[in-house]
């Protein structure tokens, strides 16, 4: 007899309430191991309505599919999913192939059975949260109205542990719902939770974590009819290739139609909007090195350009992090070019508004002495995606 051809089998199991949370489970042989991808709710979240959406296996799909794109493996599902998604990872598939053809190659995929939508779905829009600049300033413009005629009905924020917080460290996920609910009090939407492994079963995560938010986001199908992932980047600062922009976020629809959002404003003119909310001014989250602890640590780069953009926004006042220090804004080491980037911007705007505090003149200096570094720096980037990519091949399937 011929033996068949590899490929990688995703089977997902029935959903199951396991200590109190709704949990969806999948196993799939990658490197000749059995490994399982898990998402996980609380029950009492979850309507018991729906459940012929929840158990499309779209999610799993999503979560195993990079893996099979670095093997050049056809996927095959062993249960339903949509017949949109599906479509939509076509496309999306050519363009990865496109970008970086050392690593991903299309495949085809097959399920047991493609389901087409019954009807319209619910009208209700979920938005994935993480209380950054880029999820808050989408919550902001939708509930305000700025969106204009793409305003649409923000009902639910979804914040899942396992992305930008570990696992293992629950307490500062819980910290970080708390200031996420604070700064959401007030605005009607419910804050919503998800756990997921995902993570654990990435080799990039700039590459796949667009496909993880769409996953997550697909879960809350039952009860929504899109999903708003906010723009990390606006038309004229895209970096190509990423996991989530403008280009390709949309190609990831299935039972939830997936929108990336606010693409059409840089990071300045978005923190211009939300040093008008006060509940972001003191509660917005965007630290890396302080993670899920509850607050900015106000040191790193990330936050110290942060700051210095509300404070050339005019913030009256800002609670979200510790008073700035122009010696650390002088001083700070910018990771890379897209990180400078965003610095110059902002000093843009502080040359035009004719601004001479002195964490304005730090900005400026900094700026300056961190582009004599970026020639360098541009030189070894091609190197490093190198190194990635082949690392990302010997950890194929």
């Amino acid at each position: 007899m011929s033996q068949r051809a590899p490929r990688v089998d995703i089977r997902p199991q029935p959903p199951a309430v396991e200590g109190g949370e709704l949990v969806w489970r999948s196993r799939a042989v990658l490197d000749d191991v059995e490994r399982e991808l898990w998402f996980a709710r609380p029950a009492a979240d979850v309507p018991a309505e729906g459940a012929e959406r929840r158990a499309l296996a779209d999610a799993h799909l999503l979560g195993w599919l990079m893996h099979a794109m670095r093997a050049g493996l056809p996927v095959h599902v062993h249960g339903p999913v949509s017949a949109r998604l599906l479509r939509g990872l076509e496309e999306w598939q050519e363009a990865w192939a496109l970008w970086r053809p050392e690593v991903y190659r299309a495949v085809t995929i097959t399920a047991d059975e493609v389901v087409e939508p019954a009807g319209p779905g619910p009208s209700d829009v979920v938005v994935a949260f993480s209380g950054g600049v880029d999820a808050s300033f989408t919550v902001h413009r939708h509930l305000t109205g700025a969106a204009g005629r793409r305003t649409v009905p923000l009902r639910t924020a979804l914040m899942v542990h396992g992305f930008d917080v570990p696992l293992d460290r629950p307490d500062d996920f819980e910290r970080a719902v708390h200031r996420a609910g604070l700064l959401l009090a007030g605005t009607g939407l419910r804050l919503t939770t998800l756990r997921t492994n995902v993570r654990d079963h990435t080799v990039d995560w700039e590459d796949e974590h667009g496909l993880a938010l769409a996953a997550t986001l697909g879960l809350l199908a039952d009860e929504h009819g899109v999903g708003l992932i906010a723009s990390s980047g606006s038309y004229d600062e895209l970096e190509v290739p990423w996991g989530s922009s403008v280009i390709i976020d949309h190609h990831l629809s299935g039972a939830l139609e997936i929108r990336n959002d606010s693409s059409g404003l840089g990071r300045v003119a978005k923190i211009d909007a939300l040093a008008r909310w006060e509940a972001a001014t003191r509660h917005v989250r965007v630290c890396w090195k302080q993670v899920g602890a509850g607050a900015n640590c106000g040191a790193c780069p990330k936050c110290l350009r942060t700051h210095v953009t509300f404070l050339l926004a005019g913030a009256p006042a800002l609670e979200a992090f510790p008073e700035i220090d122009p010696r650390r804004v002088a001083r700070v080491r910018m990771g890379g070019w897209i990180e400078w980037e965003l610095w110059r911007l902002a000093t843009v705007e502080i040359r035009r508004r004719g601004l001479r505090d002195p964490w304005a003149r730090a900005a400026v200096r900094a700026v300056r002495r961190n582009r004599l570094l970026l020639p360098a720096e541009s030189a070894v980037r091609p190197l490093v995606r190198g190194l990635r990519a082949r690392r990302a091949a010997r950890s194929a399937i």
